[in-house]
């Protein structure tokens, strides 16, 4: 983190927009091409192939029972209890306080029982046993984590199939005025910033940056690489998921679809990579999801036609790229592109360009500016540009929890959630967490 003078600030952030921007504007861009899952997995056979590799023949015994509206919300979430989340931020909670509701289960267990009950749901206790989960945190919060996880016996997951990464903060620079030099030193800037996802994937690829833990709780450091350890394991695909993605609450928390898509056209046009997409109809709404999907004109190769690439918003705050974003909205039929930051990596070729390039070059760092502190942030869209990507059409809508002002959408789908017979059971078989909760102020 960077803080300048107060002074210099209109002039930092215009450098940080020409930054940004300098190597989209070497490129040229259309209108990416979209695959359909959903109307290919209609289509039946082949879907049904495809789909059979992602999930296995499903397990044939019968499977156990099982007001500042527009404030960012910058809170850890693994604990964070949505329902103590509305009595705190929401306008009128009130309002939304009907009915059953399950309270004191926070979202990171919410998503990993989720994910447990709709693999068990889908294939059987077998598979659970064989699902293997990375879980990037801060220093901060992994105590919790491993609390939560040891107490509720890994939620029924193989101990050794889990691994935790740990992403530091960014170091803080001041600019000291007679020095002339950045200095390092505490910041007036009120919440340590991460690295971004870029650098939580790039993780993968550094040795002893992962640890297991035993049934008592204690650390088992890996001495390899995660992504070494995963393929060691013949585990060569990953799905992406983040804590802020409500659809993630739902049957979706695992989208079969997409991977068997995904897996398809790995065999016919050889990707290594796959993100979910929907178009949209204004600036505004890419703007909010911070990412534009296009198409690289200039990339070669065998069916460079149907690849795509991932660029965020803050590359375009530049008139020369508003000017080219605005042209290919008119080209596209008055629509643009943007992902749901829903991703399938291909494991073996990602580690073969994270081993090869660093990841200033792979996740071509933005440069984020707040008041008057500039950091950079390595985003996952980054590596689009390296491994063959294919865009495929999102089967639901953008529900990343971002800003307060989502508060109906979050009590909808942790509502949604709580429906669901296979949550709630799974739940009920689980004995009771002793992680603590998170405190929440609306201050």
């Amino acid at each position: 983190l960077l803080e300048v003078d107060c002074d210099t600030t209109g002039f930092m952030k215009a450098y940080c927009n020409r930054a940004n921007g300098a190597a989209a504007m070497t490129k040229e861009w259309g209108v990416p091409h979209v695959h359909n899952s959903i109307t290919w997995a209609a289509k039946g056979s082949e879907a049904a192939v495809y789909k059979e590799r992602v999930i296995g023949k499903p397990d044939p015994r019968p499977l156990k029972p099982g007001e500042k509206r527009e404030k960012d919300l910058r809170i850890p979430l693994y604990n964070a209890d949505p329902w103590s989340m509305v009595n705190t931020f929401a306008a009128e909670p009130g309002r939304y306080f009907r009915g059953r509701r399950i309270e004191g289960l926070p979202m990171g267990p919410r998503q990993l029982i989720q994910l447990v009950a709709f693999v068990s749901d889908l294939a059987g206790e077998d598979a659970v046993k064989k699902l293997n989960v990375v879980i990037n945190t801060s220093p901060s919060d992994s105590t919790c984590i491993v609390t939560d996880l040891v107490t509720r016996k890994f939620y029924g997951m193989r101990p050794e199939n889990i691994v935790i990464q740990e992403q530091p903060y960014l170091p803080k620079f001041q600019y000291d005025m007679e020095s002339k030099e950045f200095l390092p030193g505490r910041s007036d800037y009120a919440q340590d910033a991460p690295f971004g996802t870029g650098y939580a994937i790039n993780m993968l690829a550094f040795p002893q940056e992962g640890y297991m833990l035993d049934e008592e709780g204690n650390k088992l450091v890996l001495q390899t690489t995660v992504l070494d350890h995963l393929l060691e394991k013949k585990v060569t695909w990953m799905c992406v998921n983040y804590l802020n993605d409500l659809y993630r609450y739902t049957n979706f928390v695992l989208d079969v679809d997409m991977v068997a898509m995904t897996l398809m056209l790995r065999d016919t046009i050889k990707i290594a990579m796959s993100m979910e997409v929907e178009q949209v109809d204004s600036m505004g709404e890419v703007r909010q999801q911070n990412s534009v999907v296009m198409q690289n004109k200039g990339r070669g190769g065998l069916n460079a036609d149907k690849l795509a690439e991932e660029l965020k918003w803050d590359a375009f705050n530049t008139a020369p790229m508003q000017q080219m974003i605005t042209q290919l909205k008119s080209k596209g039929g008055n629509k643009l592109t943007t992902s749901t930051q829903r991703y399938v990596l291909y494991l073996p070729e990602a580690k073969l360009q994270m081993t090869r390039s660093p990841a200033s070059v792979l996740f071509n760092p933005m440069l984020k500016m707040e008041g008057s502190i500039i950091y950079p942030n390595f985003d996952i869209s980054g590596i689009t540009a390296h491994l063959p990507t294919a865009a495929v059409a999102a089967k639901g809508p953008l529900l990343h929890l971002k800003h307060m002002d989502q508060i109906s959408d979050l009590v909808r789908m942790m509502a949604q959630q709580e429906a669901g017979e296979a949550f709630t059971l799974r739940l009920k078989e689980l004995p009771y967490s002793k992680m603590a909760p998170l405190g929440l102020s609306a201050s």
